[in-house]
């Protein structure tokens, strides 16, 4: 599975649950066609699917409808009231100590809410019945606060696991780096990045920022160049060896065969050994390659002190 997915899921489910709710519950309490005050509401969907809020003052009057409403469904839905001015889109709602409620079937005329709206000047003042397609009832105005509230608590903890996923997901890159850095570490040439690349499936940027990220640099010495990331151990190792095979080359001629060539020579290589043995003596295990060090340093310097400007040619 695509580890690309997780991430997707987890940041639609975040999105979802800070502005889902959060957004819905500022229509339910902003929106003009479906405005309320009272603590007890219904919000009623009529034929033509236009929607209205109706407030009741009494809330028996609500107990008893959504019980009918509960014990028969599929029934024809009415609600009675007088028409008054009220600042929504309808610019109308009904008398909140007006409003009831009933089911079955009536003798009189029915409205939809915008026939009401279209005529408004009309029905004001006026006792009328809408046809109601569907209803939902609110107890409180207040409640929707604690569902906020939850759904807040909610969103925290799922934006808590989501970084200690992306934490888990960066650390699990991190060793999966470390791992194929070792592994490489057989060949003294080291690796490099665009391989790397390769066996972790991450660019180069990324991999460089998490290896300075994790001061993986300093853990492992490594020396990291624009395409290729070494061990320094390895680059000391190779170069002291390299020193030692010259060095021997030199010492088996005699101060007369000596040429500037070779005395520049012994100076870088006294030079390099000394870097080297500086890097080497970070680490108390590694007592044995700075006493070989130390003894190489000591023949080029013994070496150096016995040669005079009349032996080099």
């Amino acid at each position: 599975m695509n580890r690309k997915v997780p991430k997707l899921i987890f940041i639609v489910v975040i999105i979802g649950l800070l502005f889902g709710y959060p957004t819905y519950f500022f229509i339910l309490n902003n929106s003009e066609d479906i405005k309320h005050e009272t603590n007890s509401w219904a919000i009623i969907k009529d034929y033509d699917g236009n929607q209205l809020a109706v407030d009741a003052s009494n809330r028996s009057i609500w107990e008893e409808f959504r019980k009918d409403y509960e014990m028969n469904p599929g029934s024809h839905i009415f609600i009675y009231g007088m028409v008054v001015s009220y600042d929504n889109s309808w610019q109308f709602r009904f008398e909140p100590s007006t409003v009831f409620s009933f089911i079955g079937n009536i003798k009189g005329p029915s409205y939809t809410i915008i026939e009401i709206a279209n005529n408004l000047e009309w029905h004001l003042s006026e006792w009328l019945v809408i046809s109601i397609k569907s209803i939902r009832f609110f107890e409180h105005k207040y409640a929707g606060i604690i569902v906020l509230i939850f759904d807040m608590t909610v969103s925290i903890v799922s934006i808590i696991m989501f970084g200690l996923y992306l934490f888990s997901e960066r650390e699990r890159i991190y060793e999966k780096i470390k791992e194929a850095l070792l592994v490489s570490k057989e060949t003294p040439e080291g690796i490099s990045f665009t391989l790397l690349s390769q066996k972790v499936d991450l660019k180069q940027k990324r991999i460089e920022h998490l290896i300075n990220k994790k001061s993986l640099k300093e853990e492992l010495n490594l020396q990291i160049t624009d395409d290729r990331i070494q061990f320094k151990d390895l680059i000391y190792s190779k170069s002291i060896c390299q020193i030692e095979e010259q060095l021997n080359n030199i010492l088996r001629l005699s101060h007369n065969q000596l040429t500037h060539e070779h005395y520049s020579k012994l100076f870088q290589f006294k030079n390099d050994l000394n870097e080297a043995l500086l890097y080497f003596t970070k680490d108390s295990s590694n007592v044995e390659k700075q006493n070989q060090i130390e003894k190489k340093i000591e023949v080029i310097t013994n070496l150096l002190d016995s040669i005079t400007l009349d032996d080099i040619i």
